[in-house]
């Protein structure tokens, strides 16, 4: 089942996803550090502690995607993401739940001005709960995807669609397969 095969993704790519997701921040955020939470608890030395609650932060946010793979992101599992990440309260619920490649891009795209990480956190739900694979950006793509975004809407959905959505089976972005 691909729902199944989501997870066990998201299970591998943990740490990869707590980084990437983890540099949508705007500070760059070595790939170490988040390894060092998700598979030791324990962050680096010498690293700031805002990065260190952060990737604490993401590894939960991320367990619970793992932990809830089918449940829908509902209000109450939107509250717990916010809560997770420390995101505001007032932040609202988009209308894109069901779990689409489509409505994981909208619904990161309208919570990106809002909460880059929040927004991350949930499309990669949307993204596990539907059997599609991870969503997840490189360090040193995110100046791309903020023209992208600031472009217009389908350069956005064109970029995410193609550099950003890691699909099943092997975690590969669109732009990755040929490769």
């Amino acid at each position: 089942m691909m729902e199944e095969e989501s997870v066990r993704l998201a299970i591998r790519l943990k740490d990869d996803s707590v980084w990437k997701i983890s540099n949508l921040s705007g500070t760059v955020i070595p790939y170490k550090a988040a390894a060092g939470i998700v598979h030791h608890g324990k962050g680096l030395a010498g690293r700031p502690v805002e990065e260190t609650v952060l990737l604490y932060r993401l590894s939960n946010a991320l367990e619970t995607t793992i932990a809830n793979a089918d449940h829908p992101l509902d209000e109450d599992l939107f509250d717990c993401f916010k809560e997770q990440l420390g995101a505001s309260k007032d932040i609202p619920l988009p209308d894109h739940t069901n779990p689409t490649e489509e409505n994981a891009t909208d619904m990161f795209m309208e919570l990106w001005n809002q909460d880059r990480i929040l927004a991350a956190v949930c499309a990669n739900h949307l993204l596990v709960e539907g059997g599609i694979g991870l969503f997840g950006t490189y360090p040193d793509q995110l100046p791309a995807l903020e023209s992208a975004i600031g472009d217009s809407k389908e350069a956005a959905i064109s970029y995410i669609h193609d550099n950003a959505v890691e699909l099943l089976p092997g975690g590969l972005t669109r732009n990755r397969m040929p490769q």
